[in-house]
């Protein structure tokens, strides 16, 4: 039982629109993947700069690049790099009342001010509330 022209193009039809979903899907899954992965950061590096403040007896400080989305976590004193992090969503640094600011300083006990992270990718967005005294992180997914 041989099939007709149209109806070949009828399956090749439908097998391209079934395919176009599961791209879409997979480009969905994606992107959420990679927001996952930069709240993962962001609290790897909060906890870093609290924990090289604390053992190394100096300030540390975890400054934002907007421009270029990078994250870099410098020993205060000696003003050396630790780490340099390149995030896939844009960043932001809150305090006091949803006031950006460029930085936060942790003191030589790992303490800082209250502050929130706020990370934007393709119309999601995920706020980080960090308690300064104790590190804690609250996650809070927003609205697009």
């Amino acid at each position: 039982m041989a099939m007709t022209l149209i109806e070949v193009m009828a399956v090749t039809v439908l097998m391209a629109m079934v395919a176009a979903m599961a791209m879409v899907s997979l480009g969905a899954a994606d992107g959420g993947a990679r927001m996952l992965s930069a709240v993962a950061r962001m609290k790897d590096l909060d906890f870093r700069g609290r924990l090289l403040a604390r053992t190394s007896g100096e300030a540390a400080r975890l400054a934002i690049d907007p421009e270029h989305n990078r994250i870099m976590l410098r020993q205060v004193g000696s003003d050396t790099l630790i780490a340099d992090e390149h995030l896939s969503v844009t960043v932001v640094f809150n305090a006091d009342h949803d006031r950006a600011i460029q930085s936060i300083q942790f003191d030589r006990f790992g303490h800082s001010i209250d502050y929130a992270i706020v990370m934007r990718r393709e119309g999601r967005t995920i706020k980080l509330n960090v308690r300064g005294l104790t590190g804690v992180i609250d996650q809070a997914e927003g609205s697009p």
